[in-house]
């Protein structure tokens, strides 16, 4: 009777590092069409809902090697914000993979009761990109590839991109298939790409005007037809200006050579007296937060130990003043009525591990601080914890088996 017990601790033990320690079922609605787009250092998702079932929300598993052929081993998971139908897995580099890794990933379903329908439907793959050129090293050179002719700043966050050809619009988040620099070593983000015959216009977070950026479209973008992007003629510079400022005039050569052919009129100067010194005025002081993080996602990893590891990531803050200093971190393990904290971290970082979480539920806040300690209201996440670790399984399976080693001896006894 020891030596089974021992064999069924062990055998609980390994299943715990296979498979997470949440309520499971199987059967239930199952995940197919999944669709995979890599960029550098990311990789799209997308896939379709199943067709029966109430789904809550999704769990995208991800490893270097055949998901189900590997028993249902992995490498991490993402769990998606509701039931949208795609997610951008991002960071690869920290996660481990290297240029020419190949990602497996396979989705599950949650319905509202936490459930997760542990129905693997499908499981596809594809090639990682590390680096920003590792796409069009890959690809024969075409010369009658899709090209980018010039990029205008239609105002402070709208780019139009006009190319060679039909252009198609970006599959996934936009700001995978983009990089955008300005001369100042800022970055700029694309949130949404709308496509029009050889013309794509991309909403971005602001750009500073009178700025001059580069704009680089990486190799997932392709033309109508399927064509690939040039990697030799994907850039082009532009300068940030405010709506209707310079453009209009530009955009017609020959109304711009009619006028110049008539002299302009000499402006007329009138002196106006010097102005009096004066004292400097006091400056205002600065009492505006930054902008909030954004996309602030939980988490949980489950310990041996039946605690909680908490992984939390976020967007940056827009950050428009150019003032951040750092993000500050308040646990709550009550749902937000009381916090502790805070937890200081450079505004550089958009990530953090909280581990030893007991069972419960555990609230995380994030707020950003500027260099005169202006604080932001913060953005706030919840995740549940379940009282379902291993060790709770653990201590159920000795349980039973002592309550089956007890009847077993009543049974002796009875037989005596």
């Amino acid at each position: 009777m020891h030596k089974h017990f021992l064999r069924l601790i062990t055998t609980l033990v390994a299943l715990s590092t296979v498979l997470p320690m949440v309520a499971t079922a199987q059967g239930g609605p199952t995940v197919t069409g999944i669709e995979l787009q890599a960029a550098p250092n990311a990789m799209g998702v997308r896939w379709q809902a199943p067709a029966s079932g109430t789904v809550d929300h999704y769990k995208v598993y991800f490893a270097k090697e055949s998901i189900l052929e590997q028993n249902g081993r992995y490498l991490d998971v993402e769990e998606t914000i509701g039931s949208q139908t795609n997610i951008a897995l991002l960071d690869l580099v920290n996660r481990g993979f290297v240029s020419g890794d190949t990602m497996y990933v396979t989705i599950t379903a949650v319905d509202s009761t936490g459930v997760e329908y542990r129905t693997f439907g499908e499981e596809q793959n594809a090639a990682v990109i590390v680096s920003q050129g590792a796409s069009s090293m890959n690809e024969p050179h075409n010369a009658a590839s899709l090209a980018i002719e010039n990029a205008i700043a239609e105002n402070e966050s709208t780019i139009r991109l006009l190319f060679t050809a039909p252009v198609a619009a970006p599959e996934g988040h936009p700001a995978i298939h983009f990089t955008i620099t300005g001369e100042d070593g800022s970055a700029v983000s694309a949130l949404s790409a709308e496509a029009s015959d050889n013309a794509l216009v991309l909403r971005t977070t602001p750009m500073r005007v009178r700025t001059r950026y580069t704009i680089t479209a990486l190799g997932t973008i392709k033309g109508i037809d399927g064509t690939t992007i040039d990697a030799t003629k994907n850039s082009a510079t532009f300068v940030a200006r405010p709506s209707g400022e310079g453009d209009a005039e530009s955009s017609d050569p020959a109304a711009s050579a009619a006028s110049s052919s008539v002299p302009a009129p000499l402006p007329i100067v009138i002196a106006e007296p010097a102005p009096l010194l004066t004292q400097e005025p006091t400056p205002i002081p600065d009492t505006i937060p930054p902008e909030d993080a954004q996309m602030l996602t939980l988490k949980r990893i489950l310990q041996s130990d039946g605690n909680y590891t908490v992984k939390a990531e976020w967007m940056g803050s827009l950050n428009t003043a150019r003032d951040l200093a750092s993000y500050h971190l308040y646990e709550s393990p009550d749902r937000g009525y009381s916090f502790v904290g805070p937890t200081v971290l450079l505004g550089t970082v958009i990530s953090s591990t909280i581990a030893n979480i007991p069972p419960g539920t555990f609230t995380l806040k994030v707020t950003a601080v500027d260099e005169t300690g202006n604080e932001s209201g913060g953005v706030m996440e919840t995740i549940i914890l379940p009282q379902t670790g291993a060790a709770t399984l653990l201590l159920s399976a000795a349980g039973a088996a002592l309550v089956a080693a007890r009847k077993s001896r009543k049974r002796v006894r009875a037989q005596m």
